[in-house]
């Protein structure tokens, strides 16, 4: 299966409660849009990638009688930073975090019903479900986690430190068949000083192929200790994960019409 292409099927209406019941603050928390800010900077052609898989979006009918559940093979990539006991985050608070990713795109949120009114009538079963990777890009077994030491306690956007090993953090596997999502210590944007985020996502077409992916701060994932207030309910990768899936903010960010959505 080919992650890269399957991505921008998902249209705005993909309505989850998670995104709808967020706090304000956890908002102002994510950094995919600097991700992609940089990105642009960097390779201006990402506009008009974009905009290419926003019409294909657009125009996407399913073929007749196509009922098909899309299972996303997961890899977690777990950066134990050295003095920083809390980011050797536990098997245990990974298939926390799973199951919440299920739940949400499945539409079997257990708060879907302190979803706001108004979005209700678009809430959607995306029949998208995750399960953790069972072989490597190699072919040899695998438990879907990597654990990595790192001496990196701050973990830039622009440069995309955790998805690079020789940066202390480690590389993707095939981003063609994996999700590849990093969990390390805090997130911040060198660039701006900006240290308050605690997870960001490459959108489709938005960066490099090594660069695919969700990267989340320890503390705002899963559901299990250690993890923020107001960030414990796994909230925060179902958010990232729908960017990685193509989904913008819905009070628009700002890039222009032609990044608009649909």
């Amino acid at each position: 299966m080919n992650l890269s292409r399957i991505s921008f099927l998902f249209l705005t209406l993909f309505v989850l409660g998670h995104f709808f019941n967020t706090p304000i603050q956890a908002q102002h928390r994510c950094g995919s849009m600097l991700q992609l800010k940089h990105a642009m900077a960097e390779d201006p052609s990402i506009i008009e990638r974009i905009a290419e898989l926003n019409e294909q979006a657009a125009n996407y009918k399913p073929k007749d009688g196509q009922e098909e559940i899309i299972t996303i093979p997961v890899v977690f990539h777990i950066l134990e930073t050295n003095g920083i006991p809390q980011t050797k985050v536990s098997d245990d608070k990974i298939y926390t975090q799973l199951d919440v990713l299920n739940e949400a795109f499945r539409l079997k949120n257990k708060d879907f019903d302190n979803v706001r009114e108004i979005f209700k009538p678009f809430a959607a079963d995306i029949e998208i479900e995750f399960c953790l990777a069972a072989q490597t890009p190699d072919g040899l077994a695998t438990t879907g986690i990597t654990r990595t030491a790192t001496n990196v306690k701050k973990f830039d956007i622009g440069s995309n430190v955790a998805k690079y090993t020789a940066d202390g953090g480690k590389d993707a596997w095939d981003t063609k068949k994996y999700l590849n999502i990093w969990v390390c210590a805090d997130i911040w944007d060198e660039n701006s000083g900006n240290d308050d985020i605690l997870g960001y996502a490459q959108f489709p077409g938005g960066g490099k192929k090594e660069t695919d992916g969700v990267v989340l701060a320890y503390n705002a994932f899963g559901t299990i200790e250690p993890v923020l207030d107001d960030y414990n309910e796994g909230g925060s990768a179902v958010h990232e994960v729908g960017h990685w899936l193509g989904l913008w903010h819905i009070w628009g960010d700002g890039l222009g019409e032609e990044l608009s959505c649909f």
